[in-house]
């Protein structure tokens, strides 16, 4: 194997037959065998002349040529670099490609590619060409040892795009772009980077040369790292322009990460062939997941030569470079740009804060974009808004304590009234009892006297009768028993009259006065309203029509995430109502919540077996969506699917029809068919004014169902979008208030985690 002495000033191929590969990325060695070695006296010496060009030293040598710095007195003086065919090389195979070489670099006239100035032929008939002298160093190298920044390191990146750009509309491709071939020099104080080496160029239509160059079969030609998946079939025919796209996508990444995609060590040790499927199939990790992969010291060496750190680094790529670069290396090569000059100017657009056609654009990343291109307008009128908010929130703020004071007060005079209620509810009570008590005795008189009537009867009839001692005794007993039996009988009915009316009026006080209290609760979410309700809600034993007033102090909690005490309330009113289905959906979903996923199995088990469906649309929709929240094997998916269908009504109202639409594809999913389930998400997400929490979750759907379609970018993309919508969860005010639909920002935060966690560690465009 030939392989190619690094050259510091100047790099060019030199290309023969058979199959081209890289062992890194300075040299070229070739698969095939090298022609074979003749001794013959060298032709070239330093200080001898060729032409008119005198040489001064060697600087690069490689398998069929060598590259000289000579120096030309006429008619101009100055220094070139001249090209040679090294002796016993000059085969016709290797001749086409040197006069290819020769004729690409002379049909350019970019000044970020070496000049052709001459060519000719030596004493022997070996062809030679002269070209501008380039001293510099490798694109990544002269970044590296300057710092350069992301932007600076960017703005050299164009003007390479440039100079390809021209080379393709002389119609020529390179099919060998990488560091090496891309020097840096600096002119008039001023960083150029220059394009050299065309050994392996091809033309898109017509001949560079009247001999035939042909590509062998069983070859390809290029350096592995930066070859795009055409380039690895045997025949190279099938190039076009887009496979420099490729590679300009390799050489952008490595000078975003210091590493190419597929390193070429990696890929030269797995084998000829599998070399070549893991560039045709393989996706790489997008720049900011291969940065956030390197180790520790790695990555602060990486950040180092940028000038920036680690965090600053990584959100940088993030996003915009991300797009931009994958698109470039895109298997399918009709997905990537169409020209250089479209990837120039879509880096061009990253470096200008404008929206990059890499990135499917939304109305949000638009907003941002503008924003950062006229910060000074955005601020002042920031300055402006805040000023109003400020004034809305101070008048707001008076407002509301005055509201909160009247409540306060109309909460007062409900407690007021509650006792005198009760000192009336009293008085009455003492004032019913002594009438009882008086009509008891009463009672007990007349019962006494009717006893002693009897027994006079009996004493008479036994005076008359002469009725034996024992009988006159035994009617005595069975009087005095009867008279007994009355007395206790009133006694106990006139007790148990006064108990039972004494407790119905102590019970329609309570409940009006707890009602009372948690309606305010409710319209005023105060602190001290709800310790008052708490006090008298925990007094006693709870008897059943306070349920109701069970299920507001839970929603109560809920709402402000105190998920132990409102799961406590729920499961109270369940003792209650065992079959209330809010209660079970709520203790479903906080369980979702706090991550306890064998109660919320078996909530969801109870739910569907026991709960039914409800009449109201909003509801059935609410419990058919939290049995579908986790994706337990403890739940009969098939039943909560088939619920979920059942709950999906659609009517005329659009938020609503969304939301059945959104339960539709959640429904879709948890069957497998993806497809379906992201065309109803993206249909939901299209929907006017569509709530946050609908929004996220809808997000979360179909992030999910694009990572089983093998679309993980786009899920990436699509969950960053629900990330958004979940930033405007009234948790994260001051308050915390979820507000009285604390389920479905529930339901998003659940929906959310299970993407992120089938996303992480995945590689980028699964």
């Amino acid at each position: 194997m030939n392989k190619t002495t690094p050259v510091p000033e100047i790099k060019a191929a030199d290309m023969g037959p058979g199959q081209t590969v890289a062992l890194d990325t300075e040299a070229t060695v070739t698969a095939s065998p090298p022609a074979p070695s003749v001794l013959v006296p060298a032709e070239e010496t330093i200080g001898s002349t060729i032409g008119r060009y005198k040489l001064l030293e060697l600087t690069g040598e490689g398998g069929f040529g060598s590259v000289y710095v000579a120096e030309q007195k006429e008619p101009v003086r100055r220094r070139v670099a001249l090209k040679v065919i090294k002796l016993g090389m000059d085969t016709k195979q290797v001749v086409a490609r040197f006069e290819a070489e020769r004729q690409a670099l002379a049909m350019m006239d970019h000044p970020n590619i070496a000049k052709v100035f001459d060519a000719g032929a030596t004493a022997a008939g070996r062809p030679y060409f002269v070209m501008e002298l380039v001293r510099g160093q490798k694109i990544t190298e002269y970044c590296d040892e300057h710092e350069l920044s992301t932007r600076q390191r960017l703005t050299l990146f164009i003007q390479v795009c440039r100079a390809i750009e021209h080379a393709h509309q002389k119609g020529i491709i390179h099919r060998d772009i990488k560091p090496s071939n891309i020097l840096v020099t600096l002119q008039d104080g001023a960083a150029v980077p220059k394009v050299i080496d065309f050994g392996i160029a091809k033309a898109t239509s017509g001949n560079l040369t009247d001999n035939t160059v042909l590509t062998q079969n069983e070859q390809f030609i290029g350096t592995p790292a930066y070859m795009s998946p055409e380039q690895t079939e045997f025949s190279g025919g099938d190039i076009d322009t887009r496979t420099d796209i490729y590679s300009l996508g390799v050489l952008l990444y490595e000078l975003l990460t210091s590493e190419t995609p597929f390193e070429t060590k990696n890929l030269l040790a797995r084998g000829f062939d599998e070399m070549r499927r893991i560039i045709r199939e393989i996706e790489p990790p997008s720049p900011s997941l291969r940065l956030r992969a390197q180790r520790k010291e790695d990555q602060t060496s990486t950040a180092k030569r940028h000038g920036t750190d680690v965090p600053k680094l990584i959100h940088l790529m993030r996003g915009d470079l991300d797009w931009v670069v994958m698109k470039c290396l895109e298997k399918d090569r009709s997905r990537r740009y169409e020209s250089a000059d479209s990837l120039a100017a879509d880096v061009q657009r990253f470096l200008t804060y404008e929206p990059v056609v890499a990135r499917p654009p939304s109305a949000l990343y638009r907003f941002q974009k503008l924003v950062r291109r006229n910060r000074l307008a955005f601020a002042a009128a920031g300055v402006v808004w805040l000023a109003l908010v400020i004034a809305l929130a101070v008048s707001f703020s008076f407002g509301i304590r005055e509201k909160q004071a009247r409540r306060l007060a109309e909460i007062e005079m409900a407690v007021a009234k509650r006792d005198r209620l009760n000192a009336d509810l009293a008085r009455v009570q003492a004032q019913a009892a002594e009438k009882k008590a008086e009509d008891a005795q009463a009672q007990a008189e007349a019962a006494l006297k009717k006893a002693r009537d009897e027994t006079e009867k009996a004493r008479l009839a036994n005076q008359l009768a002469e009725a034996s001692k024992s009988e006159a005794q035994s009617a005595r007993q069975a009087a005095t028993a009867a008279q007994s039996q009355a007395q206790a009988s009133d006694a106990e009915k006139s007790e148990a009259l006064a108990l039972e009316t004494n407790s119905r009026r102590q019970a329609e006080s309570w409940r009006t006065a707890l009602s009372n209290i948690f309606l305010f609760a409710e319209a005023l979410p105060s602190n001290a309203v709800f310790t008052v309700g708490n006090a008298l809600l925990a007094s006693g034993e709870i008897p059943r029509w306070q349920a109701p007033l069970l299920r507001q102090r839970g929603a109560w909690r809920a709402r402000r995430s105190d998920w132990a005490g409102a799961a406590a309330d729920f499961t109270a009113m369940l003792a209650l109502q065992p079959n209330g289905p809010r209660s079970l959906a709520a203790l479903a979903c906080i369980a979702a919540q706090t991550g306890d996923k064998a109660a919320y199995a078996a909530t969801c088990r109870t739910l569907l077996t026991r709960a039914g469906a409800p009449d109201e649309v909003e509801t059935r929709r609410l419990l058919a969506k939290i049995c579908l929240l986790e994706p337990s094997s403890d739940v009969d998916m098939a039943k909560a699917v088939a619920f979920a269908r059942q709950a999906a009504v659609s009517t005329s109202n659009d938020l609503h029809a969304a939301a059945g639409a959104l339960l539709l594809g959640l429904a879709e999913y948890r069957e497998g068919r993806f497809s379906e389930a992201g065309a109803r998400a993206t249909a939901v997400l299209a929907t006017a004014d569509l709530d946050p929490a609908l929004q996220a979750q809808a997000s979360a759907v179909l992030a999910l169902a694009r990572y089983q379609m093998n679309q993980a970018n786009l899920a990436r993309a699509t969950l960053a979008t629900g990330d958004l919508a979940l930033q405007s969860d009234p948790a994260n005010a001051e308050g915390g208030d979820l507000g009285p639909h604390w389920e479905e920002w529930v339901a998003a935060r659940a929906l959310l985690q299970e993407a992120k966690s089938l996303l992480q560690g995945s590689p980028a465009g699964k």
